[in-house]
């Protein structure tokens, strides 16, 4: 498992943050199944954990220290999880550019790809 993940981490895509694009990552958020650096994973944590009412629950998976189970994994899976399908997507919506993560994550359009 560990080899598959550190695999897929290669990938140019997936070697560094979605949201902030600068640092390499270390989570996952398993339901939209792209990587994030530490610092995004608790920035999402902080605006999206069940504690906020209304809030989009996000799971930041720490990528190489946590047990995975089928359906994280099969988020993250060759060709249609990863960086690439969230920045093409991202791109499309015209939120490739969109830096503030509250805003990007709550429109409908990522409401829709989680």
């Amino acid at each position: 498992m560990k080899e598959y993940l550190e695999a897929l981490l290669d990938d140019g895509f997936n070697r560094y943050c979605i949201d902030c694009k600068e640092n390499e990552v270390t989570h996952c958020l398993v339901s939209y199944g792209t990587f994030v650096c530490a610092t995004c994973a608790s920035t999402h944590h902080q605006l999206y954990s069940m504690q906020n009412p209304g809030a989009i629950s996000v799971y930041a998976k720490p990528i190489l220290t946590d047990h995975w189970d089928n359906y994280q994994l099969s988020s993250v899976v060759d060709g249609f999880g990863g960086n690439e399908p969230m920045f093409l997507f991202l791109k499309e919506y015209e939120l490739d550019d969109e830096t503030d993560i509250k805003i990007r994550y709550q429109t409908r359009a990522l409401r829709w790809y989680k």
